[in-house]
């Protein structure tokens, strides 16, 4: 007999050859079937009563590898023939697998009391959809119970945690139709389960992996006396749910849900924005009547339509149970989810002016225009995609289906059998030459490359500030790609992280085999693919450029031979489109006279004139395509570029295409955000007049391949005469290496390495390109994460579910935390009845996902003897005397702390700080009323406080003695950032973009830093982490009286941000603050002020220390 399992696990079918065929007819009839494993790892098949066993062997390796997960995981598991499939010369059986949490186990008998008259909405259910008078008790006991093949199983039920209350002695039995909630209860000293509500999801029921299997027949019953005393004494069901290990996940998982909720309710309640037009100027100023005050001037994008019936109907049909259904990507043309209409266009909001019934938006590149007049309504195409991801991660873990074995038993914390490991070496002599040039690497260092090198499955790395982790994932890289040797496939190495920074910080310093990373994915502010590729690639084009430079002057010939066969080779490969054909002639032909016979220029200079009467399109967009969208470019010759286009296409531009030119032309742009209105029209002049394939054949323009052939023919003969094919091949090369472009192209089809963010991880293109380079994907085999301390559970199991070999954490739990929004920790914690619970509940929304898996990797090495987990202990980067300060502030506690060098000293000759690595510049209130402000975001910020800031900046930057040294600016709140950028702007060190309103350092004004890397840079300590700077300013931002420790500093007293904050100097850190704060008595005996007190005094000593020297 088939058993009808409820639909709440992930099933999978597949379809496995019956390797004694003479058993087919067993299981000719659907039905439950055992599977087992012998000695020998084979998988056995047989009838719950052990008739018909025989071995099978699964079609497809992806089905293999699942049953083995399930096997080496031990989770329970329902198995099903549905059919068995008669072949030529043998029989298939399709089978399919409904997983369970692992170690069923056995209810003593028991009763639940149901009361309908307390839940109505359920008895009137069971009426009116399935037409039931009476006998509900039999019914549900009917929908709930497995039953099995008679005489060989009992009973089952699938039974799984509540996920609203979470509280002891409750919990849902899950039937086909219902889903039963039932709560243990006390009454007159006797226990009782009785049920508190049933409900009935039909299709929007949604796949759980914490569902368990328990053998047992219970009963219902309206007599609520005959259920006292019928159900087990000890609950048996919370050891199922309340481990540590069970719980994080699942708090995890309500708070992912409660995101989505809050998502859906705020995109409902901005609705849709009618606007009656829409000006340009660079961005789009769209006009509004009526601006929700819910809509956010930073994070939202919109979309744009004319009707928004379709879009209505789908929002309202959107619940958090469907939600991850709808992964939906607007970038790729057309791809929408079923029943979601497609907007006319999109982008991201800069500013919202209920004022002037306006919004800035700044639209996605290469996209239309929006309507003259329509509706604008906030868009969920990035939470979808977001939550699809994460779902879908989450599910191949938990689910135990990662191509990674053992990674779902090491996040739960469950033992497993580890794989047989030969072991290799970490460093060879060439890496440390190469990775390890001056200093060689401490012992941690190569602890730590040894392990992550020999690991199977997964191993972290903790590295406090400075400590090198970077290098030691560089050196990593480098080791598996040796080992790899032949192996090696494009993107087998994935460098991932929670956000841009610490991914492009990572990839920078990094290239296996002499190739750099290609990073997938751009920052949603600018856009900008080929900006990312130049800025990683940009290093090693520059260094590879000079050595090829070196043995190799190039000739104005090799310029002409190398365009030529360029323009030939490109019309050979297929059908040219005409314009760029028409285009590319005529780019040679000026030099053509210089290089070639008279009579073929000639003959060419005709058919580029005869190609010219089949084109309707402007004739040079190579105009459009060269003008220059950064800075740096621009100032070459940007403005002659654009004199070029409106010379030459001058008439074929709109009123405000035509604005934007002569704009940019008197008042010229002083950084990549001025020429933002630029790059967008340059995107749509490329898509109005995109030309389009056309054969030469249908031309008729015969002579074409003779006189190609001619060409060719010239070219050679002078080579020949000039010089030889090294150095035709050298300058060949140099000119490839000039578009960007194209060699991140081919890079991506060569390089070893692939960098995303976690999110990014999955992005389409970055798949495709693996499929691409090799014709199949092979798969990620190692995953490096960094920073990863700082991704939530929900993104940092993106990348990990793709790891084929190993996963690589490297990051500090000590640092900056993972972000959790407040409102959703509190939603949370509501409905707690249990105190330890809600205990519970906020310790695991604090734990990074990093430190969990620590301790569990450091069990299971206690198990098998492989290490998994390093502390890196000496750091190269701060002052001696602030780095111990860190280490026995926020390390040591912990029994972390690390050293510095004794021969490492950082000095400085700064004017005014001479002989000192700290300071501390007292800021006092100017009057009572002089105090720190909150905006209405709530960030706080102290206007005099940032006045002094900018002060002491603008000071060192123009002090000689600083010699070129590079300068930052943290502070812990965004309001107090943009006050300071705002009194830089009156010293002439930053401005505000006029349209993005956001601000950005004049480099010009900040000069160069002396090691060519950043001068200067202002930001919130969250910006900081990774990065490290000559000098650095701390802007404390807190002026108040509050009697309690936090009112009075708030984020300040956070250790995480205070560890940062205070280790990203290299020789020089300047506090900025009202030192009374500090010094008052009331301060001294609170624990977590300690930390700023010791500050303050170590300053002090410092100063004494100078003064006497």
């Amino acid at each position: 007999m088939k058993p009808d399992i409820p639909p709440v696990t992930e099933s999978f079918t597949f379809l496995a050859r019956l390797d004694n065929p003479s058993t087919e007819s067993i299981y000719r009839k659907p039905a439950e079937v055992r599977l087992t494993w012998s000695n020998n790892d084979r998988v056995l098949i047989s009838t719950l009563a052990g008739e018909g066993i025989s071995s099978i062997s699964c079609l497809a390796e992806e089905d293999h590898r699942r049953l083995t997960n399930i096997h080496n995981s031990e989770i329970s598991f329902i198995c099903v023939v549905d059919r068995v499939q008669h072949r030529e010369l043998d029989y298939l059986v399709e089978l399919t697998i409904h997983p369970f949490q692992p170690d069923s186990f056995s209810i003593e008998p028991f009763v639940v009391h149901l009361d309908l008259s307390n839940v109505k909405k359920v008895r009137k259910n069971l009426e009116s959809v399935f037409k039931l008078g009476g006998d509900y008790e039999n019914w549900l006991e009917r929908d709930i119970v497995v039953q099995a093949a008679k005489g060989t199983e009992k009973p089952r039920i699938v039974i799984g945690p509540d996920d609203q209350s979470r509280n002891e002695g409750v919990f849902v039995i899950h039937g086909r139709v219902a889903s039963v909630k039932v709560k243990r209860a006390t009454e007159s000293g006797l226990s009782l389960y009785e049920v508190t509500n049933v409900t009935f999801p039909g299709k929007s029921r949604r796949k759980r992996s914490d569902m368990v299997l328990a053998y047992a027949s219970p009963r219902f019953s309206a007599d609520r006396i005959a259920c006292l005393g019928k159900c087990p004494e000890a609950d048996p069901l919370r050891h199922k749910w309340d481990t540590s290990e069970v719980m994080y996940q699942q708090t995890w998982s309500r708070y992912f849900e409660l995101e989505i909720s809050e998502t859906l309710e705020r995109v409902r309640s901005i609705g849709c924005i009618p606007y009656t037009s829409w000006s340009e100027s660079g961005t789009i100023k769209v006009l509004c009547n009526d601006i929700p005050a819910g809509l956010k001037a930073s994070g939202d994008q919109v979309e744009f339509y004319q009707d928004t019936t379709e879009y209505k109907e789908w929002l309202d049909g959107l619940t958090p149970r469907n939600f991850t259904g709808q992964d939906v990507d607007l970038n790729v043309d057309g791809l929408t989810s079923i029943g979601r209409p497609l907007p006319l266009t999109f982008g991201s909001v800069l500013k919202v002016d209920p004022e002037n019934r306006c919004v800035v938006v700044r639209l996605a590149k290469d996209k239309n225009d929006p309507p003259a007049s329509g509706v604008m309504v906030c868009s969920l195409s990035g939470n979808l995609t977001m939550a699809g991801r994460r779902q879908a991660a989450y599910r191949t873990i938990v689910g135990g289906n990662s191509p990674l074995q053992p990674l779902g038993q090491l996040i739960a914390g469950k033992p497993y059998q580890s794989r047989q490991r030969t072991r290799i070496s970490g460093l060879t002599p060439e890496i440390r030459r190469k990775i390890f040039p001056e200093l060689p690497p401490t012992a941690q260092q190569e602890r730590a490359i040894e392990m992550a090198v020999n690991c199977q499955d997964l191993c972290l790395i903790q590295g406090p500030p400075g400590t090198g982790k970077t290098t030691v994932i560089r050196a990593i890289l480098e080791r598996l790609g040796q080992v790899a040797g032949s192996e090696m496939a494009p993107g087998m190495f994935l460098i991932s992280g929670y956000q841009h920074d610490a991914v492009e910080n990572a990839a920078a310093r990094i290239d296996v085999h002499g190739l750099p990373p290609i990073k997938f994915g751009v920052r949603s502010k600018d856009g900008d693919a080929e900006q990312t590729w130049r800025d990683l690639i940009g290093p090693w084009q520059r260094k590879l450029k000079q050595s090829v430079r070196k043995d190799y002057r190039p000739t104005a010939f090799d310029n002409f031979s190398s365009r030529m066969r360029d323009l030939i080779l490109r019309y050979r490969l297929g059908p040219p489109v005409l314009d760029d054909l028409i285009a590319a002639i005529a780019s040679v032909l000026p030099d053509a006279w210089n290089h070639l016979p008279a009579s073929i220029v000639a003959d060419l200079e005709q058919i580029h004139q005869e190609l010219g009467k089949h084109s309707r399109r402007p004739t040079d967009l190579r105009l459009v395509r060269s003008l220059r969208t950064r800075i740096v470019s621009w100032q070459d010759d940007g403005a002659a570029r654009v004199r070029a286009l409106l010379a030459k296409l001058g008439n074929r531009f709109a009123e405000n295409e035509r604005e934007v030119l002569d704009r940019l032309l008197c008042d010229p742009p002083k950084c990549d955000e001025d020429l933002y209105g630029l790059s967008v029209l340059r995107s749509r002049l490329l898509r109005r007049w995109r030309p389009v394939a056309t054969s030469h054949r249908k031309l008729k323009i015969e002579p074409l391949n003779d006189i190609f052939n001619r060409i060719e023919s010239a070219i050679c003969q002078q080579e020949l005469n000039a010089f030889n094919t090294k150095q035709r091949i050298a300058w060949e090369f140099l000119n490839r290496l000039e578009d960007i472009e194209d060699v991140g192209e081919t890079l991506s089809r060569y390089t070893t390495t692939y960098a995303a963010t976690c999110q990014g991880s999955e992005k389409p293109e970055l798949h495709q390109a693996r499929i691409d380079a090799v014709g199949e994907s092979q798969g990620v085999m190692t995953v490096v994460v960094d920073e990863a301390a700082r991704s939530t559970p929900l993104d940092l199991y993106i990348p990990m579910a793709q790891a084929r070999q190993r996963i690589i954490l490297v990051g500090d739990h000590r640092q900056l935390p993972h972000l959790i929004e407040d409102n959703l920790a509190k939603k949370m914690e509501e409905g707690h009845e249990d105190t330890s619970l809600l205990e519970k509940t906020r310790d695991y929304l604090q734990k990074s996902l990093f430190q969990l898996l620590k301790d569990h990797a450091n069990k299971q090495s206690e198990r098998d003897g492989h290490p998994r987990f390093v502390t890196l202990d000496e750091q190269f980067r701060t002052h001696p005397v602030l780095a111990k300060f860190v280490s026995d502030h926020f390390y040591d506690p912990h029994g972390e702390a690390y050293r510095s060098p004794t021969d490492l000293l950082k000095e400085h000759f700064i004017a005014g700080y001479e002989g000192r690595c700290i300071a501390w510049h007292d800021v006092k209130p100017n009057g009572s009323e002089d105090r720190e402000i909150k905006n209405k975001e709530h960030s706080t910020y102290w206007p005099t406080e940032a006045a002094k800031v900018a002060q002491i900046a603008a000071s060192l930057l123009d002090d000689p003695t600083m010699n070129g040294l590079s300068l930052g600016v943290i502070t812990y709140y965004k309001a107090q950032r943009n006050c300071i950028f705002e009194h830089l702007q009156m010293n002439g060190l930053a401005r505000q973009d006029d349209d993005a309103f956001e601000w950005h350092i004049i480099h010009e004004r900040a000069g160069d830093a002396s090691d060519g890397g950043e001068r200067f840079r202002v930001g919130t300590v969250d910006a900081f982490q990774g990065r490290e700077f000559d000098v650095v300013i701390l802007s404390l931002g807190r002026c108040n009286r509050k009697q309690s420790a936090f009112g009075r500093f708030g984020h300040v007293l956070s250790p995480n941000r205070l560890c940062v904050s205070l280790s990203r100097q290299k020789r020089l850190l300047i506090v900025v603050g009202n030192q009374a704060l500090v010094d008052d008595p009331e301060m001294r005996d609170k624990v977590e002020v300690k930390p700023l007190i010791n500050l303050l005094t170590l300053c002090r000593e410092q100063c004494r220390e100078s003064a006497n020297a």
